[in-house]
């Protein structure tokens, strides 16, 4: 049951904050009148399981596969929605642009916002491929990358 514990715990704060994540496994856990482990108990002996108990144990699993399995549904399905949303907000915002730079502007702004990154910037390969010139950005800060050059090895082992 603590696998379980843990997994419905990653799903719900997936969806959730982590505070509210905690609530929510704290409600389930009363749900089910304490079965599902707060806290590490010890005996110092062997128990010795009742088949009533065993079985217990086993309708407890059960109902809990079947809620994680509906929380990573929900899970999904919200982030399909958001995701969803947000191309819809992109693609009437865009619309009826009609130059590049401002496609582009409007683009990087929502998507910026959308991810709630500090930066969002458009650039391009400089020859012969080890830098990259800042062609557009948009930022929440305000220094300003445009138009600078920088080496790919500036941006760490990861470029998105």
């Amino acid at each position: 049951l603590w696998y379980a514990r843990s997994e419905l715990m990653g799903v719900r704060a997936a969806v959730a904050e982590e505070a509210e994540a905690q609530r929510e496994v704290a409600r389930i856990t009363a749900m089910f009148g304490g079965l599902m482990p707060v806290g590490a108990r010890l005996h110092a002996r062997a128990h010795r399981w009742r088949p009533t108990e065993v079985q217990l144990l086993r309708d407890v699993a059960d109902r809990v596969w079947i809620m994680l399995e509906r929380a990573r549904a929900e899970s999904a399905l919200q982030e399909r929605e958001r995701n969803q949303a947000f191309m819809i907000e992109w693609s009437d915002a865009v619309r009826a642009e009609t130059g590049p730079r401002a496609v582009l502007s409007a683009t990087l702004d929502r998507l910026g916002r959308y991810l709630g990154v500090e930066r969002a910037n458009y650039a391009e390969v400089v020859e012969p491929g080890d830098q990259f010139e800042v062609i557009q950005e948009w930022n929440r800060a305000s220094d300003r990358l445009s138009g600078k050059r920088y080496p790919f090895a500036a941006l760490g082992e990861r470029v998105i």
